[in-house]
């Protein structure tokens, strides 16, 4: 569970970073999230 929610705070981070250089898509963000927390 502390794996988890280091995964997400990772991904976060990583969203927050790369976002705004990338322009990567909300549902593209919202699908990664998805499939992180299908894994947990």
């Amino acid at each position: 569970m502390l794996g988890h929610i280091a995964l997400q705070h990772l991904l976060q981070e990583a969203h927050s970073r790369i976002d705004p250089e990338w322009n990567i898509p909300g549902p593209l963000v919202e699908h990664l999230h998805a499939c992180v927390n299908n894994l947990f």
